[in-house]
């Protein structure tokens, strides 16, 4: 999971992973990659401290872009710091 910082914050994860589900054909869900795919999300993040859901983007590499779907919404839990 990489968190994109563009406000400089102090936070600290809570939590180190997601469970992400794909639909796919099972042809290709028994050879994926977990290090293909990326997860993202970003601290936009203004004046807010506390512990806060993160909105994260799952990223399919463009070899899947036709056949692989990410279903479902995912977040990480951050506390951020003062």
């Amino acid at each position: 999971i990489t968190l994109k910082n563009p406000n400089n914050l102090n936070y600290t994860v809570i939590g180190d992973s997601v469970n992400v589900t794909f639909r796919s054909p099972t042809v290709l869900a028994e050879n994926l990659i977990p290090d293909e795919f990326a997860v993202t999300g970003e601290l936009n993040y203004n004046g807010i401290t506390g512990i806060v859901q993160v909105p994260l983007t799952v990223s399919v590499p463009n070899k899947f872009a036709n056949s692989i779907y990410p279903i479902g919404d995912y977040t990480i839990t951050v506390n951020i710091g003062q």
